[in-house]
C-alpha cells in the first residue's frame, strides 16, 4: 500500500506540474473571489457551522468504526 500510494503521489505531482503552465494562463486567470467561506456565504458566525461539523465528523466516525471498518 505505501509503494502505491507513494507512486500516486508522484505521479500526481509530475501531472499537476506540466498542466500547471496551462492552468495558470487558464482557469487560474479567471479571478479573485476573495476569502469565501462557508460560514460568509451563509452570513451566519463561524461557531453556528464549525460546531455541526465537528458533531458530524464525531458521529460518521463512530458509525465507521461500530460498522468494522
Amino acid at each position: 500500500a505505501i509503494t502505491g500510494g507513494l507512486a500516486g503521489i508522484i505521479l500526481g505531482t509530475w501531472i499537476f506540474a506540466v498542466m500547471y503552465p496551462g492552468l495558470k494562463n487558464g482557469i487560474l486567470k479567471k479571478g479573485y473571489f476573495g476569502n469565501i467561506t462557508l460560514p460568509s456565504m451563509l452570513k451566519v458566525n463561524d461557531w453556528v457551522v464549525v460546531v455541526p461539523a465537528a458533531a458530524l465528523i464525531v458521529l460518521l466516525s463512530y458509525w465507521i468504526e461500530k460498522a468494522g471498518f
